[in-house]
């Protein structure tokens, strides 16, 4: 569970990651680094944008996508007891 929540976080940051690089190397704005939903332009490459997503991007989407995981198949548990063989 936490593994493919960790892989799933890993590669949407990792290509929000990219989108910030490609848009900072050919000037192009898209919606990270508009100014409305990215940190200030003050940063050189929108470095803190970036780290952002490699710690708390990746971290805390790998914990609640966990959480929810959990708490999804305790549900599942409860509502779909495991049958006994009959002998």
């Amino acid at each position: 569970m936490v593994l493919s929540s960790l892989l799933i976080h890993a590669w949407a940051s990792g290509l929000i990651i990219l989108a910030i690089v490609f848009s900072v190397l050919t000037g192009i704005e898209n919606v990270f680094t508009r100014p409305e939903f990215s940190l200030p332009v003050e940063d050189p490459l929108h470095l803190r944008h970036i780290y952002g997503h490699l710690t708390f991007g990746i971290g805390w989407g790998t914990l609640s996508g966990s959480a929810v995981g959990c708490l999804l198949l305790w549900l599942l548990r409860l509502l779909m007891p495991l049958s006994r063989p009959k002998t």
